[in-house]
Order: structure tokens, then C-alpha cells, then sequence
């Protein structure tokens, strides 16, 4: 189990623990808890956003910072993932991917990717802000046509 999927059963046994109906807003923080997708914390506030619409749409199996090993560039962590599907979303929120060196690390890192099979999706701050429902529209459907190509 990883770190936070460790923590998240401690605060679960807890909460379990001190439930009473004095207590009600404990139901609320495990339902909170129940909704977590496994993985590590998110790096921003869109990749949870990002995260939750895809979740609340019924897409199930994705993780957060999802680790893969690429050849010849090493360790690399995605965003978001969804593995059975060998897929990964990326939210390209902070400056740093607009900058030229930025941008030619994630097209090495994406390309390493596909070498292996992984398809990326990258968010631009535009497709998280006023398109944002139909940035998860889009999301929405690459999921269900990765799903069939994969049977």
C-alpha cells in the first residue's frame, strides 16, 4: 500500500473509532475518505478537480502520481492515471510547461511514454478554466474509446 492509501486506513480507524451521534460530521469525513483515489497527494488544485469530475462520471481505476519507469529517461510521475488502460492525463498548469525547456522535457518524457505503449493527454490552463466541462467531455471520451480499443 502506499503512503497516503497507509494514512488514509489510520484516519479511517480512527474516525471509525470516535463515530457517535454526537459526532455526525464524522460520516461526512469518511465519506470524504471513501472518495480519495489512490496514489500519492496531488501537486495542485486541478488535478483535483480533474481527478473528482472524472471520478463523479463514473470513471473508476484512476490514480494520482502514478510512477512509471521510462527507458532512457528514468522514473517519471503522471498525474493522473489510469494503468489497465496504460493512459495517463497530465495538468499542465504551471508556467514551467509553457517554457521552451519545459515543454521539450515533457515531449522526451511523452514520447518515452508512448514507446511503451502509455497514451498522454496534457491539460493547458486554457482547457481548465471556462472549457473545463468540456475538457472533461473530451477526457470522457478518449476513456471509453481506450476502453473498447483495449476490449
Amino acid at each position: 500500500m502506499n503512503e497516503s492509501g497507509h494514512q488514509a486506513g489510520e484516519l479511517r480507524e480512527v474516525a471509525v473509532d470516535w463515530r457517535s451521534s454526537r459526532r455526525a460530521w464524522l460520516d461526512r469525513y469518511l465519506q470524504a475518505l471513501d472518495r480519495l483515489l489512490p496514489g500519492r497527494s496531488a501537486e495542485s488544485h486541478p488535478e483535483v478537480a480533474v481527478g473528482d469530475a472524472l471520478a463523479e462520471a463514473g470513471v473508476t481505476g484512476l490514480v494520482r502520481q502514478h510512477e512509471i519507469e521510462l527507458p532512457g529517461h528514468g522514473m517519471a510521475r503522471f498525474d493522473l492515471a489510469l494503468p489497465e488502460l496504460r493512459w495517463t492525463i497530465e495538468i499542465d498548469a504551471f508556467p514551467t510547461h509553457r517554457e521552451t525547456a519545459g515543454r521539450r522535457h515533457d515531449a522526451r518524457r511523452d514520447n518515452a511514454s508512448i514507446a511503451l505503449g502509455w497514451s498522454v493527454t496534457r491539460l493547458t490552463p486554457d482547457d481548465l478554466g471556462a472549457r473545463f466541462a468540456d475538457t472533461i467531455d473530451r477526457l470522457l471520451a478518449i476513456h471509453d474509446d481506450r476502453r473498447r480499443a483495449i476490449g
